[in-house]
């Protein structure tokens, strides 16, 4: 009989269930469980002290979210800790988990900075179209499609562009994350971004609906009054901003501001 990868993790986990405690075990088999669902059970299991799993937990569900090519929890588990990126990678190319393989690779781009592995995957061109080592296999077009066509989430990377301190990655990302330069719209919502960069700004600076919604934003750069000059309509509910910026009515265009659950503590005339 054939006992493929994840079958071996069980039977490793069921034989060490005498030596866990009830309420571990439990959360070990619901953890693993979720993994292969496309419910959001796997959040608020995942809310629990990593110091609380299993050895191994994050890791073993990890190995199956890719057996069933769910790239959503791939990114929740690799974001919470799951360490067998490496191993999961190789997972994704063998069973031609096209979506999964792509979460993987563009965490792998964001930890280390590589800008090149994020254009591949986009399928961009540049001046010197090097060919990429993570990039030579004849699936690699399906892993572009799966990215390209928007299939992928860019959320994970992105926070954890911002947690490795790759800002080339991050911004690179951004860029390619709900921009629409025809319709004149960015949407930057619920991507847990602190600290909105100037760069960034400038090269939207043709957009009129900007949506920055759900962040964590506690500042607004005066300069963006320099840039947004085209805005009207800018979505800053649910961050962490306790003033209101004064450069936000300087904006010439702006006849719609939603600044709803912040922590205002000051408002101006």
């Amino acid at each position: 009989m054939e006992v493929n990868s994840m079958g071996l993790d069980y039977i490793k986990f069921c034989s060490s269930i005498s030596l866990a405690p009830k309420s571990t075990i439990h959360v070990l088999i619901e953890i693993i469980k979720e993994a292969k669902t496309n419910g959001d059970n796997l959040t608020e299991l995942l809310e629990v002290r990593i110091d609380d799993l299993e050895p191994h937990c994050l890791e073993d569900a990890l190995t199956a979210a890719v057996e069933v090519g769910n790239q959503l929890n791939v990114g929740k588990l690799v974001l919470k800790g799951a360490t067998n990126i490496q191993q999961a990678l190789e997972d994704s190319k063998r069973l031609q988990k096209h979506e999964a393989r792509a979460m993987l690779l563009l965490v792998i781009a964001a930890q280390t900075n590589d800008r090149d592995l994020v254009i591949k995957l986009f399928g961009a061109r540049t001046q010197r179209n090097t060919s990429h080592p993570m990039a030579n296999d004849d699936d690699f077009s399906e892993v572009q499609k799966a990215v390209i066509s928007g299939r992928v989430s860019t959320m994970v990377p992105i926070e954890i562009a911002q947690r490795h301190q790759s800002p080339i990655v991050r911004e690179e990302l951004l860029l390619r994350t709900n921009v629409n330069q025809e319709e004149g719209s960015v949407y930057w919502h619920g991507l847990r971004l602190f600290v909105l960069d100037l760069s960034w700004i400038r090269k939207i600076h043709w957009v009129r609906r900007l949506r920055l919604d759900g962040n964590g934003f506690r500042a607004i750069p005066n300069e963006i009054r320099g840039y947004l000059k085209q805005v009207v309509k800018l979505d800053l509910q649910h961050n962490e901003l306790v003033t209101v910026p004064h450069c936000l009515f300087e904006l010439p265009n702006l006849n719609e501001l939603n600044l709803s659950n912040n922590k205002l503590i000051e408002i101006p005339d």
